[in-house]
């Protein structure tokens, strides 16, 4: 079984690709190299938009990546969204990019534990950034009030009964543009999208 959610009005990501030859092959170097100029960009008008919030990038794929790298720039970008999240702070209006090559394993899960974290894929054509959960809960969680999820793919599960591919425990939550994999031979996730008493006025 497998579940999508529509994507609604959000962020507009023009192609990550624009020096691509019509036809070529997308490669990995031409995605880091080629789009630099456009990720500047793109995160310079998300400063504009939140004046007071930071951003910060996750990408597995760089060689080399940290925990210890500062994710403001692409170039220095972190190897995991919760390395990014340890860096946010609540209430400032903190954006966490992830462009669409990232992929992680998880086997507890990633928490937005902070208010008002936006976490927002940027896929590559129909390559999304991925998160698959390997063990029995969820593999994202949704734990602090105003946050927003955004264009991310979840990966067949890798352990049986993973309760859900996301778990919404907070208010004013936004969660948009998400598609998954429910199940894999005996493999299942339970629910793709729970939501907890504290849900309230999610979307």
């Amino acid at each position: 079984k497998s579940c999508t959610m529509p994507a609604f009005a959000g962020f507009f990501v023009p192609s990550l690709e624009p020096n691509r030859p019509r036809g070529a092959p997308m490669s990995g170097n031409s995605f880091k190299k080629d789009n630099e100029k456009f990720f500047d960009l793109y995160h310079d008008a998300l400063r504009r938009k939140h004046k007071d919030g930071r951003v910060f990038w996750v990408e597995s794929n760089y060689s080399g990546s940290s925990t210890y790298w500062s994710g403001r720039r692409i170039e220095a970008a972190l190897p995991t969204i919760a390395s990014a999240i340890d860096k946010c702070t609540a209430s400032r209006g903190d954006v966490i990019l992830v462009p669409g090559f990232h992929a992680e394993t998880v086997t507890t899960p990633i928490s937005l534990s902070k208010i008002g974290i936006q976490l927002i894929g940027l896929p590559v054509g129909n390559l999304y950034p991925t998160i698959t959960g390997n063990a029995a809960s969820d593999a994202l969680s949704i734990d602090a009030a105003d946050c927003v999820v955004e264009n991310f793919a979840f990966g067949a599960p890798g352990t049986d009964e993973q309760t859900a591919m996301i778990n919404i425990a907070a208010a004013n939550a936004i969660v948009k543009g998400i598609r998954g994999i429910g199940s894999q031979t005996a493999k299942n996730v339970v629910d793709c999208i729970t939501l907890t008493a504290a849900a309230n006025d999610c979307f």
